[in-house]
């Protein structure tokens, strides 16, 4: 819980005080339907939930069921979207500044990732990227896979994850505009050259780099049968992920996931240049993420 310290001499007014009961109560009421609509159905009985029994008996239980993992995805990537975001907004007072100049937002990013893989890893698998879909699927295709998998990802399901993820980055990146933090994903100062030209070679690698440490640590933590049913799966992928901001997040940017990309760039003001350079870290993220299945099956 955060609070707002006032002078001695100054007094809340009563209109602040009701602002603050009425956010808290909204945010707490549009946590419980969103949990409620990404929660399957069978985890709720009539003597446990007597009010919204009724509702998971007839619409929200193919609301659940059938969309509860899609909403998750969108969910879990907007929030990223909003981190990634006021982060880069708050990091040294720039829009350009990487991460790693405070190594605690690339602990923060890292700890919000943990945070929504743990709550959504059971629903759609805490993927909330569009290059971890892609590698999961590849993943889940005979040539790769000899066992049951947990949410195998065919081609349909992978096209309607990505789409819902996009729509998720595109929704985190509005909110932060709103908040009046939004930062602009660009890479750093040191990635320029003396011209003024952007040296693509290192902020490519980097990017592809970094994805593919992401997938091959999802990739053994997430879909062996000899790591099925652990409870550190969560904390691995969001460590891999906080350490990849710090490593790489001077060179590239850190940024790792295509829909945080799209979402951040096409929500930012047109003069500010994101869009010129958001193409280069959706690509370097599904090469990193196709680079990193194959380092998986070698």
């Amino acid at each position: 819980m955060l609070y707002v310290s006032y002078p001695a001499s100054s007094t809340l007014p009563s209109e602040g005080i009701g602002r603050f009961w009425s956010a808290g109560l909204l945010g707490a009421a549009v946590a419980s339907v969103l949990f409620r609509a990404t929660a399957f159905a069978s985890e709720f009985r009539k003597a446990d939930t007597r009010i919204s029994y009724r509702y998971h008996g007839s619409c929200g239980k193919t609301i659940s069921d059938k969309l509860g993992r899609y909403i998750m995805e969108a969910v879990g990537t907007m929030y990223l979207a909003l981190v990634v975001s006021t982060m880069r907004a708050a990091s040294d007072n720039s829009s350009t500044a990487a991460p790693s100049t405070q190594p605690f937002a690339a602990l923060a990013l890292g700890a919000a990732y943990t945070a929504m893989v743990s709550a959504g890893g059971h629903s759609s698998g805490g993927h909330y990227s569009p290059a971890l879909s892609v590698a999961v699927m590849i993943r889940g295709m005979p040539l790769l896979c000899t066992h049951d998998m947990p949410h195998v990802m065919g081609i349909v399901r992978t096209i309607i994850y990505v789409g819902v993820q996009v729509l998720g980055g595109c929704c985190g990146g509005w909110i932060a505009r709103y908040l009046g933090h939004s930062g602009c994903l660009m890479p750093p100062a040191a990635a320029f050259l003396s011209n003024g030209n952007l040296n693509a070679g290192p902020v490519w690698a980097a990017e592809a780099l970094g994805s593919a440490v992401l997938v091959v640590v999802v990739c053994h933590v997430a879909t062996l049968t000899a790591t099925t049913g652990n409870s550190y799966f969560s904390i691995a992928a969001g460590l891999a992920l906080a350490v990849c901001t710090m490593v790489f997040s001077g060179i590239s940017g850190g940024v790792f996931n295509p829909a945080i990309a799209l979402g951040l760039g096409a929500t930012m003001p047109t003069p500010s240049g994101c869009a010129d350079y958001m193409w280069i870290y959706v690509g370097a993220s599904f090469l990193g993420a196709v680079g990193g299945v194959a380092l998986f099956a070698l």
